[in-house]
C-alpha cells in the first residue's frame, strides 16, 4: 500500500490541478457518487465518456439517456405483436376486391413475424 500510496503522489505531480471551491468540490463529488449510483452500465459508461461534466450537465445528461433507454423497450414486444393503421373505406374495399395471386401467398410453419406455430397465410 506505501509503494501504491507513493507512485499515486508521483503520477499526479504532472497532473494539471486548479484550486477549487468548497462548492465546487462538493458538486463533484456528488456528481461521482451519481454516475456510480446508476444501475443502468451503457447510461454509465457514456457519462464517464465525458472529461468535463459538471452535476447539472450529469444529471440532465443521465435523465436524457433513461427515457431514450426506457423508450426503446417499449418497443421490444415480449408476446405477440400486432399492429394496425387507419384505412379509409375506398381502401378497405379496393383491398378486399382484389385477388390474392398464388404466388403472392405461401404457408409457413412458423411466422417469421408473430411467432405462431399453428401453419396460417402469410402474404409476401
Amino acid at each position: 500500500m506505501d509503494e501504491y500510496l507513493l507512485e499515486l503522489r508521483r503520477l499526479s505531480k504532472d497532473c494539471n490541478f486548479r484550486a477549487v471551491s468548497k462548492t465546487e468540490h462538493r458538486d463533484d463529488f456528488i456528481r461521482d457518487v451519481l454516475i456510480n449510483g446508476i444501475l443502468s452500465h451503457p447510461v454509465r459508461q457514456r457519462l464517464l465518456e465525458e472529461s468535463t461534466l459538471t452535476i447539472d450537465a450529469a444529471f440532465q445528461k443521465a435523465r436524457s439517456l433513461e427515457i431514450a433507454q426506457k423508450n426503446s423497450e417499449s418497443y421490444i414486444c415480449s408476446g405477440p405483436c400486432t399492429s394496425a393503421a387507419a384505412v379509409t373505406q375506398g381502401e378497405a374495399k379496393r383491398a378486399s376486391d382484389q385477388t390474392i395471386s398464388a404466388s403472392a401467398v405461401h404457408k409457413i410453419e412458423s411466422s417469421l413475424f408473430c411467432g405462431s406455430k399453428k401453419p396460417h397465410i402469410h402474404k409476401r
